[in-house]
């Protein structure tokens, strides 16, 4: 996680090893999903929306 100086969440930062090139979660019926690692869809939904507006 990065920070801002009052200890704000400003950005996240996920390594999935292995992966190759494809999108980690999301509809595996699609081209370029892996079932393999985490969510990603689900993990920026849980960032941006966890976020107040501004």
């Amino acid at each position: 996680m990065h920070r801002d100086p009052a200890g704000g969440v400003l950005a996240g930062q996920w390594t999935v090893h292995g992966a190759g090139h494809a999108w980690s979660g999301g509809d595996l019926r699609a081209s370029h999903a892996d079932a393999h690692g985490p969510n990603a869809s689900a993990k920026m939904r849980r960032f941006f929306f966890g976020r107040p507006v501004a």
